[in-house]
């Protein structure tokens, strides 16, 4: 994550919209819904796994 926040940083966006945006390309409405769904449960898996961990 560190790569993906250093380039949404330099451009002036949130690295999660810089990642929908990068899946999204060439894709439908419900797909990129589908995709935004799938990202933000990663990322509270992400976050309950880091929480555990610490």
């Amino acid at each position: 994550m560190d790569k993906l926040d250093a380039i949404a940083g330099a451009i002036g966006v949130h690295p999660l919209s810089l990642l929908i945006y990068a899946y999204s390309c060439d894709r439908t409405d419900l797909q990129i819904v589908d995709i935004q769904a799938r990202i933000k449960g990663e990322l509270a898996q992400i976050r309950a796994y880091d929480s555990v961990k610490d």
